[in-house]
């Protein structure tokens, strides 16, 4: 009895391992994710800041006639 007890520890012990494993590899997808996510906001931010200026100049050269 005690040594299927002792199995029976042993595979929930692994159980919970490969739980565990499969919790940090979530967490890393999701940080990863969130990662991407990131950079591809600053590179929109970047995107309408380059087309706010191009705005400005034509803009400005409509006005001053240049």
């Amino acid at each position: 009895m005690f040594y299927t007890l002792h199995q029976d520890n042993g595979r929930a012990s692994d159980d919970l391992l490969k739980l565990s494993d499969a919790c940090e590899f979530q967490e890393n997808e999701i940080m990863n994710a969130q990662d991407k996510l990131r950079s591809t906001r600053a590179k929109i931010a970047v995107s309408e800041g380059k087309i706010a200026l191009a705005i400005m100049y034509a803009q400005f050269s409509s006005s001053n006639g240049t």
